[in-house]
């Protein structure tokens, strides 16, 4: 059945796919009903499962050998509430600028997110234990 259908997209629907597809998704077709068809469309899917990027605090207790305290995240933990919150003003600072650019690294702009989520999280603790 699928193997009958024309390739050819419809427009509107290329639209579409090319905006998801231009971030990071993938599009395959179910073409025959067999099992290799099948691997072939969830493959892409069991690959990602198994390929996760750690964490930075991760990387610097892990590979870096590095105390708790000794990390990116530990430090913004034990700072005061007025600097950690210059420190986020110019994360977000960082990655406005970043998104304004032409060629934008990828990873760099989800390492920024990254750390811009643990600060705002240890805002959001701060507030709540003073």
């Amino acid at each position: 059945m699928w193997d009958e259908i024309d390739d050819a997209p419809a427009n509107e629907s290329w639209i579409y796919r090319k905006a998801i597809v231009d971030r990071g998704s993938s599009i395959r077709r179910f073409r025959q009903r067999d099992r290799n068809s099948a691997f072939w469309v969830i493959a892409p899917i069991l690959i990602k499962a198994h390929d996760k990027t750690p964490l930075l605090v991760q990387k610097e207790m892990t590979d870096r050998g590095l105390s708790l305290h000794q990390t990116k995240a530990g430090e913004t933990l034990l700072m005061e509430p007025d600097d950690l919150l210059g420190h986020l003003q110019s994360v977000l600072e960082k990655i406005r600028n970043e998104l304004k650019q032409r060629s934008v690294d990828r990873k760099r702009i989800l390492q920024l997110n990254e750390e811009h989520e643990i600060e705002q999280n240890d805002i959001s603790n701060q507030r709540w234990s003073d």
